[in-house]
């Protein structure tokens, strides 16, 4: 279950904020009003991961490629969903 705090509450118990946020996010509140989260960096960093396409991973690098004089480069391919 995660923790709710109020900012004043937050404000005088940061170590145990700290803490708890190692177990499960912690929520602060403002005025009644959810305001900010605080996480552990491992968490973040699994919730901002940026998933890849397949066109994106098979497609050339951002800079413009040459390979025995041929110049390549990178285009940016749409994909749609398939309407099954």
């Amino acid at each position: 279950m995660p923790t709710v705090l109020t900012c004043q509450d937050f404000n005088r118990q940061i170590a145990k904020a700290q803490k708890q946020c190692e177990k499960s996010p912690v929520f602060v509140t403002n005025r009644g009003q959810l305001s900010y989260v605080l996480m552990s960096y491992k968490e973040y960093l699994a919730l901002s991961e940026q998933k890849q396409s397949i066109a994106d991973a098979l497609a050339f690098p951002h800079t413009e490629m040459k390979i025995d004089g041929i110049e390549f480069e990178r285009m940016n391919i749409k994909t749609r969903a398939l309407d099954i």
